[in-house]
């Protein structure tokens, strides 16, 4: 079976998300140039016949913005299919053959669309092939590296036991005067025995976790199997702005940041 057999409610968003990906002109303002539609020669001329837009400025070439625009259209549309895969394999090495399959439609619909000849002024034609090619690599790779890291167990915390209080005992400096009176306890020593909290409080990290996931197309429910946590602690994060700190670290590395970057406004 070179793919799984999805269910119509997730080729129905798999569709969605396409289209609505194909519609981000503000996302795409290189990639996806006036004329996209038609072949170059056409675009060329209607640009010729309606230059009121046009200015004698000089033209600037953006060949690492456009490098960026093509990884990330070219990840998203991979992603968008590819997210679903996941829970359906057996084992990575099938979650491979799948993806595999997966890189070369999307290569074709992404070579389609970095085809126009006016690209070449930013970036040449080969440079863009070479970015498609190794963004849906990276991609593959980071999918099956997902399927083989086990989930992490889950951490369970125990409270402390209350002290108990004895009846009847004695102290010693008063039977026995002589006896030396017990040391002061180290404050400092109990201050570096203090565990570090297991939850933070963070709405502005909630928020740019949901913005990461609105706007590139990814489902909570792969998300969390990403993350090795459960849609439940998703949801409550996105709600409430608690999560584990160790969560939050594994949400921060999905995302490509650090924690102190998730978390700042």
């Amino acid at each position: 079976m070179d793919r799984p057999v999805l269910s119509i409610r997730i080729r129905a968003d798999i569709e969605t998300a396409k289209h609505n990906l194909f519609e981000s002109k503000e996302r795409f303002k290189i990639l996806f140039l006036p004329g996209g539609g038609v072949a170059p020669a056409v675009a060329r001329l209607a640009e010729a016949l309606n230059p009121s837009g046009r200015t004698n400025a000089p033209r600037q070439r953006m060949p690492s913005a456009l490098h960026l625009e093509i990884e990330d259209f070219t990840g998203t549309l991979f992603d968008i299919e590819a997210q679903h895969y996941l829970p359906c394999a057996p084992d990575p090495e099938s979650l491979r053959a799948w993806l595999t399959t997966l890189a070369e439609e999307v290569s074709l619909v992404a070579h389609r669309q970095i085809a126009d000849e006016r690209l070449d002024f930013h970036l040449s034609r080969e440079e863009r092939g070479r970015v498609v090619a190794g963004t849906l690599t990276k991609r593959v790779d980071h999918w099956v590296k997902v399927k083989a890291t086990p989930p992490s167990p889950p951490r369970i915390e125990y409270a402390a036991p209350s002290p108990i209080k004895l009846k009847g005992v004695f102290n010693a400096a008063v039977l026995n005067p002589e006896s030396p009176a017990p040391a002061a306890p180290d404050k400092s020593a109990t201050r570096a025995k203090t565990r570090l909290p297991g939850y933070v409080q963070s709405a502005a990290a909630a928020a740019k976790m949901d913005a990461y996931l609105r706007d590139n197309n990814i489902l909570q429910r792969s998300f969390s199997i990403a993350v090795h946590c459960n849609e439940r602690t998703l949801r409550r994060f996105r709600k409430t702005g608690k999560i584990r700190h160790d969560t939050l670290c594994a949400i921060a590395r999905e995302m490509k940041m650090t924690v102190e970057q998730l978390q700042d406004k």
